[in-house]
């Protein structure tokens, strides 16, 4: 799955996980999964002159997709 899927799409297929008989516990988790791969901004720590991931905190190398601890996508949109 990308990143980029429409927004409608996605709130479809969640609407329709969230009608599903699967387990609350199994509607969270596939609700994590869309969460991970929509691309999110980094955190920039400047006392450590780094970008770090927005989900997890782990130090980024740049130019990354994805991050390599958790699987978060990441967005460098707004990174030089």
């Amino acid at each position: 799955m990308s990143g980029k899927c429409r927004p409608s799409l996605r709130a479809k297929t969640l609407e329709n996980v969230k009608r599903s008989k699967l387990s609350q516990t199994d509607k969270d988790c596939i609700q994590a999964v869309f969460e991970r791969f929509m691309p999110k901004k980094l955190n920039y720590k400047s006392e450590y002159l780094m970008h770090f991931c927005p989900n997890c905190d782990y130090p980024l190398p740049l130019s990354f997709k994805f991050c390599n601890h958790c699987g978060q996508a990441l967005d460098w949109s707004d990174t030089e």
